[in-house]
C-alpha cells in the first residue's frame, strides 16, 4: 500500500508517526502488495568518446544525446547502434552562443531546452543536436532545477541555501509564464505535518523537485526524493489533484550557518530516494528510484497514482535515464561512463 493524498479526501493506511531527534518519520506500510516486479535485461554499447560525468540524456531517432559536467563541449550525440560520435555542441565559455555550465537539457515540442543555472539563462535550439542556441528566458530567481512546459511556461525549484522571502515561504517551486510573470507556487508535500515546524531551508533541502513531466495540456506531475504529485494547470494557476508517498523517510539535519548551508541526511535503514527524472508514457508515470541497496529501479504508476509494477534492471545502471517512444529504457552502466545501456525489450 502507498499512502495517498487527494485534494478531496485523505486516505491513511498504516500510518505510524515517530518522533526522532526532533523530527518525525512517516510510514506508508508495505509497498509491494499486489505489485509485479519486472526484471529488465540490457544490451550495452561502448561509446567512442568517454563522458566527463554524465548529467542528462535525451533521444532523437537513433541518436542519444548526453550532457557532461567536464569538457569543452557539453552535449554530445552518439549512435545507439555502434556508439560513434555523431555531433558535439554547446561550447563552455562566456562568449556569444556559449554557456558557463554545467547544463541540464529537456526535449520539448518546440525544440531542445538548455538550462545554464550558473549563467541564469534558459536557451532553446530548434536543432536536434542542441546547436545554434537562442535565448528563451533569463532566470528570475536562483534555482536548483528548472523545467519547461511545451507552451514555454517555466517551473523553477527553490535552491535550499538561498531562500528568498520574496518567493513565498512553504513553497517548493514557482511557476512562471514565458515572459517571466509569477503565476503560482507549489507547496511542500503534506504527509508529515511536523515538518512544518522545521526551518524552510531544511524542508527545501530534503524536498527538492527532482522530476517533472507533462501528462496532458492541463496536467503535470513532479517528484521529490520521496513523493510524487500530480497537478492541474489553468490560466488561473495550479491545483494539487493527488499525491503519494514513494517511500517512508526520516532524516537528520543541520541548520544553516553564516558560512554553511543547511544539510539533511537520510537516517540509516530508510530508502535512498528518487533519482532525477520522471516520464509519462501510455497513461503511466515512471519514477526512477534507489532502494535500500541503492540499486536503481523504476516505479510505474497509473494516472490515478496507483503503483502498478516495479521495473528492476538486471544490470547496475546510473541515474541518467530516458525512455524512447517505443518503450525502450536507455541509461549508462554504473561505474562505466563509456557504455550505453539499452533494454532488450520494451518496458511499457
Amino acid at each position: 500500500m502507498i499512502l495517498k493524498y487527494h485534494s478531496s479526501f485523505v486516505m491513511a493506511i498504516s500510518i505510524v508517526a515517530m518522533t526522532l531527534l526532533g523530527f518525525t518519520s512517516c510510514s506508508s506500510g508495505s509497498r509491494n502488495d499486489g505489485v509485479n516486479n519486472v526484471m529488465v535485461d540490457f544490451d550495452s554499447v561502448m561509446l567512442a568518446s568517454p563522458i566527463g560525468i554524465p548529467l542528462d540524456m535525451y533521444l532523437n531517432g537513433d541518436t542519444v544525446f548526453i550532457t557532461q559536467f567536464h569538457g569543452d563541449t557539453l552535449l554530445n550525440g552518439f549512435s545507439i547502434h555502434d556508439g560513434h560520435v555523431l555531433s558535439s555542441a554547446i561550447v563552455r565559455g562566456n562568449g556569444p552562443g556559449e554557456v558557463i555550465g554545467p547544463i541540464s537539457v529537456q526535449k520539448k515540442d518546440f525544440g531542445i531546452v538548455v538550462c545554464d543555472r550558473q549563467g541564469f539563462n534558459l536557451y532553446f535550439s530548434e536543432m536536434a543536436d542542441g546547436s545554434n542556441l537562442k535565448e528563451l528566458m533569463s532566470l528570475p530567481q536562483q534555482a536548483s532545477s528548472v523545467f519547461v512546459f511545451d507552451n514555454k511556461d517555466v517551473l523553477i525549484s527553490k535552491i535550499p541555501f538561498t531562500i528568498d522571502k520574496e518567493y513565498k515561504d512553504n513553497t517548493r517551486f514557482t511557476l512562471y509564464s514565458r515572459d517571466g510573470r509569477q503565476l503560482d507556487f507549489g507547496k511542500y508535500p503534506s504527509f508529515n505535518k511536523n515538518e512544518e515546524s522545521l526551518p524552510v531551508e531544511i524542508i527545501a533541502h530534503f524536498h527538492q523537485t527532482r522530476g517533472f513531466c507533462e501528462v496532458s495540456d492541463t496536467l503535470f506531475a513532479v517528484s521529490t526524493s520521496h513523493t510524487l504529485s500530480k497537478y492541474s494547470k489553468t490560466e488561473k494557476g495550479i491545483r494539487l489533484i493527488s499525491e503519494v508517498l514513494l517511500a517512508p523517510y526520516s532524516y537528520s539535519y543541520n541548520n544553516a550557518t553564516v558560512t554553511m548551508s543547511a544539510t539533511t541526511k537520510l537516517e540509516p535503514g530508510y530508502m535512498y530516494g528518487a533519482s532525477y527524472g520522471l516520464f509519462h508514457i501510455n497513461g503511466h508515470l515512471y519514477v526512477p528510484f534507489r532502494e535500500f541497496d541503492k540499486n536503481l529501479i523504476i516505479y510505474c504508476f497509473d494516472d490515478d497514482l496507483n503503483l502498478c509494477r516495479k521495473l528492476i534492471p538486471k544490470s547496475s545502471v546510473s541515474d541518467i535515464i530516458t525512455i524512447d517512444e517505443n518503450g525502450r529504457l536507455f541509461s549508462i552502466l554504473e561505474h562505466e561512463d563509456s557504455y550505453l545501456a539499452i533494454s532488450k525489450k520494451v518496458i511499457i
